[in-house]
C-alpha cells in the first residue's frame, strides 16, 4: 500500500474535497446541457456507464462541450491505494473527507496489508470477477491503459452522485470500439436497495465486467446489452444477492417495449433464459465475440441460429424466433405459477407479466394491436365450456409467434402457433382463462427507428370445429436421455380411430411400438411418449431416430435426436 505523510494526506484531502465539489457541478451542467443538445434524457440509474456514454457521444458532435467533457471525467484524486496479492487492481480510496471509506481493519490479511476492512473487501471481490470472467467463462482481460495509476486495473471508492452504485468510464476509444476503462464503486452503500457488503460485491462484478467489454467493441446502440450482461454477471457471481430483482417489475409492467430499448437492467432475464434454455454459460462469451461484428440484437439471431446452439432447437427453422417466443412463455411463469424445473430458477420471486386486456368471450371477437421488433403482448379470455380458435390476421406471417397458455386439471398446456397458423384450445370442463402471446419475433431495422407493426387478434368460437389431423414437433428436441425425464409427441386427430405408432433408427429398425384401440377426436398431448430405452429396457444409443404416427388414412413422421 502507498502510505503518504500526514500532512500530505490533509492537503491532498483537502484539495480533493475541492475538486470533487467542482467536479461534481461540472457534471451536472453536462448532463443538463448534452440532454438539450441530443434532444434525449441522459440515463441515470444504478450504473453510471449510460449516462458516462452519452456525455461522451454528445462531447464527439458539439465541440463546445468537449473541453468541459475532457476536464471533468479526469480521473479522481484519492491519496491511497492497496494492490491485490495478484497484482491485477489497484484499489484507490480515502480515509478522509466526503469519500471516506470506513477505516476500520479487523480482517486478519487486511490488518496484514495495512488497509481497511472495505478496500480488502473490494479486491477479494475484483479478484473473484476476474477468475470467474477470465478463467471460468474465457472472456478475455481489460485492455491495458497504458500504466495510468499503475500497471493494474483500476478502482475508485468514492461517494457516488445519487442512487449510483457505480460507474465504468476510459480514458480514450480506439478506431476498433475498444477502450481501456477504469472503474467507480460507492464508499459505503447505505440507503441502497442492496447494501452493505453484498452491494459492494455485485457492483465491483458489474463493473469490471465493463471494464472487460470494452476490449471488445464499444457501441452506443449497445449500452443495453453491456447492462443486461453486467447484471446477468452480478447474479452469476453472487447467486445469493439478487439485487436484480429491484429492475424486474418495469420489465414485466412493460413487455410490449423492445428489449434492445431497455436500459438492460430489468431485461437480464432474457440471459438468465438462454444461460438455462441451452445449458451453458458459454453462450455469453459467443454473444461478445459476435458483437464485436454486429448490433448485440442481431448477435442474438447469429449466434443462436450458429452450432452448437442451433441444433438444441431443431427442427425449428428460426432458432431466434423460437427461443424468443420461448422467452416470453416463460415471463409468464412466475410467482405463484412459477416452476422452477422447468423455466426460471428465481421465478417465484418475479412479479407477474401484465395482461394488456381481459376479454369475456361469448361471440366471436377481434383484437387490433401493434408491437415493435423484440417485444411481446399478453391477452386474457375469459370463456364458458367451449372450444376457442384463435389466430392473427397480419400482412407478414413469419413476423409473429403466438402461444396460447390453458390449464387442465392437472398441468398448463401450451399450444404454438405463427402467423395465419390457427391454434383450437379445446373446451374445459368449467369456466375458465386462457391466456394468449403475442410475439413480434422479428430484428429491428438498421436504421435505429421503432417501427410498430400491426396485426389483428382473431378469436372464433368453434363449439363444432373441425379438427385437422396433426403430428406436432416432439419435445424435448433434442431428448437427453440421462436429464429429461421423456420425449413427447402430442398429436391432433381429426375424428375417434385407432392410432398406431413406431420409433426408427435412422436404418429402419423399430425400437417401440405403440397401440391405441381407439381415441377420440382432438388434441392429445402426453399420450405419446418415450423414456429413451428399446424393448428391452436398455437405453439407446445418441443419434438420430424418427417417429411414425398412423391413424387411419392420415400418416406422418418426425424426426428428433437422442443425446446421452
Amino acid at each position: 500500500m502507498t502510505r503518504p505523510t500526514p500532512f500530505f494526506v490533509l492537503t491532498f484531502a483537502l484539495a480533493a474535497v475541492a475538486w470533487g465539489q467542482i467536479r461534481s457541478e461540472n457534471y451536472q451542467w453536462l448532463l443538463q446541457n448534452a440532454a438539450q443538445l441530443s434532444g434525449d434524457p441522459i440515463p441515470q440509474g444504478k450504473c453510471g456507464l449510460p449516462a458516462f456514454s452519452a456525455l461522451y457521444q454528445t462531447a464527439v458532435k458539439h465541440q463546445e462541450l468537449a473541453a468541459l467533457f475532457k476536464a471533468t471525467v479526469q480521473r479522481p484524486q484519492l491519496p491511497l491505494s492497496y494492490v491485490t496479492p495478484d497484482r491485477r487492481f489497484r484499489i484507490h480510496y480515502a480515509v478522509t473527507g466526503a469519500d471516506s471509506v470506513n477505516p476500520a481493519s479487523t480482517i486478519p490479511e487486511a490488518v496484514a496489508a495495512g488497509v481497511p476492512d472495505y478496500i480488502y473487501e473490494t479486491g477479494v471481490a475484483a479478484q473473484r470477477a476476474q477468475q470467474l470472467l477470465v478463467t471460468t467463462l474465457g472472456f478475455d482481460p481489460p485492455m491495458s491503459d497504458r500504466g495510468v495509476d499503475g500497471p493494474e486495473y483500476d478502482f475508485y471508492v468514492d461517494n457516488r452522485p445519487g442512487s449510483e452504485y457505480g460507474r465504468t468510464e476510459w480514458d480514450f476509444l480506439d478506431v476498433s470500439g475498444r477502450a481501456p476503462g477504469y472503474s467507480f464503486v460507492d464508499n459505503d452503500f447505505v440507503g441502497y436497495n442492496t447494501t452493505g457488503l453484498a452491494a459492494l460485491r455485485v457492483t465491483v462484478a458489474h463493473e469490471y465486467f465493463h471494464g472487460v467489454q470494452l476490449n471488445y467493441r464499444f457501441h452506443g446502440e449497445d449500452i443495453f446489452f453491456l447492462e443486461m450482461s453486467s447484471v446477468w454477471f452480478e447474479d452469476f457471481a453472487y447467486d445469493q444477492v439478487n439485487d436484480y430483482y429491484f429492475y424486474l417489475r418495469d420489465f414485466f409492467n412493460n413487455p410490449d417495449r423492445a428489449l434492445h430499448e431497455t436500459d438492460g437492467y430489468e431485461s437480464a432475464i432474457w440471459l438468465h433464459y438462454l444461460v438455462k434454455r441451452l445449458r451453458t454459460s458459454r453462450i455469453m462469451l459467443d454473444l461478445w465475440k459476435n458483437a464485436k461484428l454486429e448490433p448485440a440484437i442481431r448477435s442474438f439471431k447469429t449466434v443462436l441460429e450458429s452450432s452448437p446452439y442451433k441444433e438444441l432447437f431443431a427442427p425449428s427453422p428460426s432458432p431466434f424466433s423460437q427461443a424468443f417466443s420461448e422467452f416470453y412463455n416463460w415471463c409468464y411463469f412466475t410467482g405463484r405459477r412459477a416452476d422452477s424445473s422447468r423455466y426460471f430458477e428465481e421465478g417465484a420471486n418475479y412479479p407477474p407479466i401484465k395482461i394488456a386486456q381481459t376479454l369475456a368471450v361469448s361471440r366471436d371477437m377481434s383484437i387490433d394491436g401493434a408491437l415493435p421488433s423484440a417485444a411481446a403482448q399478453f391477452y386474457r379470455l375469459i370463456r364458458n365450456p367451449q372450444n376457442i380458435q384463435v389466430f392473427l390476421q397480419t400482412g407478414e406471417p413469419s413476423r409473429w409467434l403466438v402461444t396460447t397458455i390453458s390449464r387442465n386439471s392437472q398441468q398448463y398446456i401450451l399450444q404454438n402457433g405463427g402467423g395465419l397458423t390457427p391454434i383450437t384450445v379445446a373446451a374445459p370442463a368449467r369456466e375458465d382463462s386462457v391466456v394468449v402471446a403475442v410475439v413480434n419475433v422479428s430484428l429491428p431495422s438498421s436504421s435505429g427507428q421503432t417501427i410498430f407493426f400491426n396485426y389483428q387478434l382473431l378469436i372464433n368460437l368453434t363449439g363444432q370445429f373441425q379438427i385437422v389431423s396433426m403430428l406436432e414437433k416432439p419435445r424435448p428436441n433434442p431428448y437427453r436421455g440421462g436429464r429429461d425425464n421423456k420425449i413427447v409427441f402430442p398429436f391432433h386427430i381429426d375424428q375417434r380411430m385407432p392410432v398406431n405408432a413406431v420409433i426408427l433408427r435412422e436404418d429402419g429398425k423399430v425400437i417401440k411400438s405403440y397401440k391405441f384401440a381407439d381415441l377420440g377426436a382432438g388434441f392429445h398431448s402426453e399420450l405419446l411418449s418415450w423414456d429413451g430405452r428399446d424393448g428391452s429396457g436398455n437405453r439407446v444409443a445418441s443419434g438420430v431416430y424418427f417417429l411414425r404416427l398412423m391413424a387411419g388414412n392420415f400418416h406422418q413422421t418426425a424426426k428428433f435426436v437422442v443425446v446421452n
